[in-house]
């Protein structure tokens, strides 16, 4: 019996270890927001310049009414 929970013991060790030392990258990211214009080189070289590795693109997008649930984007005011 001792010599299963120390073998239970020892295989949780082991695995925990060694899924926590596991290196992982830094994640240099940027958001765009609800861009009403299209996304060119223009707006792509100052990400690069500031080494930017990820990019989340976040349209906005909104509901009027919930009995017509119609998604409008970029509407005059």
């Amino acid at each position: 019996m001792n010599f299963r929970i120390f073998f239970n013991v020892l295989f949780f060790t082991i695995f925990f270890l060694s899924s926590c030392a596991q290196e992982e990258s830094k994640i240099n990211g940027i958001s765009f927001v609800a861009s009403p214009k299209e996304v060119t080189q223009e707006h792509i070289n100052p990400i690069i310049a500031i080494n930017a590795n990820h990019a989340a693109i976040m349209p906005f997008g909104f509901i009027k009414n919930l009995e017509h649930p119609e998604i409008g984007y970029n509407s005059d005011r």
